[in-house]
């Protein structure tokens, strides 16, 4: 009967959990994975990062139609083979990143639990303006989200991590 507690173990293991300590350990980059932050709200709009195994990095962003644009024209990058799907929705910026970038997200991952929802019970209640900021983590069929209200990153320090890591890669993306 020694099967038992190891049943019991890969049993209780995370459907997304399990594969990111598995290629932390390993060092190799789960099969079908796709990571994506998006910030959703606040004055000037939304933003999407997605990253996926094969290090493509994707950056789209939304705006109301009333809100100027922040960023200096150079950076803006469109993708000549990306349409724009909508008046207030265009990918800005597309790049590749190397399997060892990747790999250190899969680290922060595991690090921050990125497929655990944290508990809010220190926290203030729900602000008024209401941006949310998500982090989904998909691998094969398997997917996990958890949430945070953007004014409450820099109190639970998990997403602001992932954040800062894409945007570090964003700004050491080479520029055209």
């Amino acid at each position: 009967m020694r099967w038992i507690p190891v049943l019991l173990v890969a049993a209780c293991a995370h459907p997304i959990g399990g594969p990111l300590e598995d290629a932390r350990e390993a060092r190799s980059l789960p099969a079908d994975m796709t990571v994506t932050y998006r910030e959703v709200g606040g004055p000037l709009g939304s933003r999407e990062l997605v990253v996926d195994q094969a290090g493509h990095l994707v950056l789209r962003r939304w705006r109301p139609g009333f809100v100027p644009a922040v960023e200096r024209p150079e950076q803006i990058l469109r993708n000549a083979g990306e349409a724009q799907t909508d008046d207030d929705e265009a990918v800005r910026f597309v790049t590749e990143i190397s399997t060892s970038e990747v790999l250190r997200l899969v680290d922060l991952l595991v690090e921050i639990e990125g497929w655990e929802e944290g508990s809010s019970d220190d926290l203030p209640a729900d602000p008024v303006e209401g941006s949310r900021v998500s982090l989904r983590v998909t691998i094969g069929a398997a997917s996990s989200e958890i949430s945070e209200w953007g004014r409450d990153l820099e109190a639970n320090d998990r997403l602001l991590k992932v954040r800062s890591l894409v945007e570090e890669w964003l700004a050491a993306a080479p520029r055209e």
